[in-house]
């Protein structure tokens, strides 16, 4: 899984330099854009998805923690990194208040900074990885109540989850049960449990190179 990262200061000459002076790929991530204050990167962010913000602490107008704390109220998935020239423990401390993942102080340590991100990026991978897993449980647990019920689901069901943001998603699946509704009517509910079990054995199996 590749990480897209905007990266977020005043000075475009630092964008620039971050964007391509680094081997991202080598790390599993990609600079997806550059915005040069807090305003363009939440209109950026508004408009594509992006899973990390690296952001410089001291921009005019909107500043690196009030971006932060933005995002963090708007798309609280978004991993953020703060970078400031300000050896400071109140900037840090507010920057931990807000949840930010890193605070780095300038000139930025290369090599600091890419341990960083991997790290963040493997984390990222392994969450998408058990929303991935509860996905499909969820569905699979929907599916079921379904036959269960008869077509018919209750109103206190669990509805599966819908798309992540900026996807797009389709689910369709086809099962067949012939006369199946002719059947139960006079068949015992032994019988009908067996053939639940079996369906739903034959379910897993079909999902199960999507884990």
């Amino acid at each position: 899984m590749t990480i897209r990262m905007l990266i977020v200061d005043d000075e475009p000459i630092i964008c620039q330099g971050l964007r391509q002076t680094i081997p991202w790929d080598s790390i599993g991530a990609e600079v997806a854009g550059e915005a040069y204050d807090g305003v363009e990167a939440l209109q950026f962010v508004s408009g594509q998805p992006v899973d990390l913000v690296l952001t410089d602490i001291n921009m005019d107008g909107m500043d690196g923690l009030e971006l932060a704390k933005e995002l963090k109220e708007r798309w609280p998935q978004i991993r953020i990194i703060i970078v400031s020239g300000y050896d400071d423990f109140e900037y840090a401390r507010r920057a931990l208040r807000l949840g930010i993942e890193d605070y780095l102080l300038k000139p930025v340590n290369i090599e600091e900074l890419m341990a960083m991100v991997q790290r963040i990026g493997m984390e990222i991978s392994l969450d998408a990885e058990l929303e991935k897993k509860r996905e499909r449980e969820s569905w699979l647990k929907w599916m079921i109540q379904l036959v269960q019920g008869g077509a018919a689901i209750r109103k206190d069901a669990d509805t599966p989850p819908s798309a992540a943001y900026g996807q797009s998603s389709y689910r369709f699946i086809a099962s067949q049960l012939e006369d199946y509704a002719e059947w139960t009517s006079h068949s015992s509910e032994e019988s009908q449990q067996s053939a639940r079990i079996g369906w739903e054995s034959t379910v897993h199996a079909a999902l199960k190179p999507f884990d």
